[in-house]
Parts: C-alpha cells; structure tokens; sequence
C-alpha cells in the first residue's frame, strides 16, 4: 500500500505553504492611515463630503459625536420627515459657514442674528422699541433683591409650590407691554 498524497492535494498543500510564507512576510499595514491607529477618514463631528448629499438624505453612518444640527438632520429622515430644496440650501449653508468659522461670535452678534431670523418668522410682530412718544414695551428687573418663594402667598390660585419656601436671587418688579401695565409686585407703587 502507497501512502502518499495525490497530485492534486500536494499542488493544494504547496500553494497553501506559499500563501502562508508571503502572508507572514508582509509588512503591517494600517487600515487608518499610513502612520497612525486612530481613523483619520472617519469624521466625528460631521458627515463626510460633499454635505448638500446628507442634506439631501443620503445618511450613510451616523456618529452620536455629530454635531446636533446634522443629528436633528438624520433624525428627520429617519422619520420620513425630507426637507425641501429651500431647507436643504440652507442646511448647507450654515454647515459651511460652521465649518468655516465665518461666524462671529459674541452676545451682539447672536442677538442680530436671532432678530433677523425673528423676522423672517410669519405671523411675528416687528421688534418693539423704545422711543419717544411710542407705546412703552419694558420690565424692570431687580438683579440683587433676595425673597423667599410664598412669603407673600401665590399670584395663581393654588396654595402650594415646587419651589416653596427657597430663597432666590432676582425678580421681576414690573412689567409694561404696548404702554400698559402687565405686572407689578404688590410692593410696588406706581405713581403716575
């Protein structure tokens, strides 16, 4: 009896030895990049390019380290929710305007752009404002008074509250919307 391997498998034995050899040979390869373990073509703060694609709905991965605008953007999608084209520009907009640090920073600028943005708003009535002879639109708030929440009762009907009995910092002492008055402390006197 012969005990030997056919020509066949010795040919399978020989090419599985070689593919080994080389295998064991070859140098490390990084998958994320050429000199460092971390993923450099993985995102963690936005989609991957061209972003008017995830605006339009094409997802593809979503990071939870995203952005919230881009996470309320897929958010909608899953739901079926689209954006039309108008929105989509505008996604796209100011993602790069995000991303190119084209925005200024700072309480002026933030007030601005929420003033604009309110106007764009239908049904929003314009910014009031203070001039001479124009119904008054204002609240006077002391910053520094300390009270106790129900030292004096409640304004509402109820006799009971979350915050009874805590002491806090600030109140609102007065308030006048389109020239008449809306609130007053009950301490406050208002002479005319």
């Amino acid at each position: 009896m012969k005990f030997g391997m056919n020509r066949k498998a010795q040919r399978s034995v020989f090419a599985f030895a070689l593919l080994a050899v080389l295998l064991l040979q070859a140098p490390l390869s990084l998958a994320c990049g050429p000199f460092s373990l971390n993923a450099v073509f993985s995102f963690s703060v936005h989609p991957e390019y061209p972003l008017e694609k995830f605006a339009a709905g094409e997802i593809g991965i979503v990071q939870p380290s995203y952005a919230r605008s881009y996470l309320y953007v897929a958010y909608r999608y899953f739901k079926d929710d689209r954006f039309n084209q108008t929105e989509q520009q505008a996604l796209v907009d100011l993602w790069h305007q995000r991303l190119n640090h084209s925005w200024e920073s700072g309480a002026e600028q933030a007030v601005k752009m929420w003033l604009d943005a309110r106007q764009k708003v239908s049904g929003v009535a314009p910014t009031p404002k203070i001039e001479v002879g124009a119904p008054a639109n204002l609240t006077l708030v002391d910053l520094g008074l300390e009270w106790e929440v129900g030292e004096n009762g409640y304004e509402s009907r109820s006799a009971n509250c979350c915050f009874g009995g805590r002491t806090l910092t600030g109140r609102v002492a007065f308030t006048v919307a389109a020239g008449a008055v809306a609130y007053r402390t009950r301490s406050l006197e208002v002479v005319a």
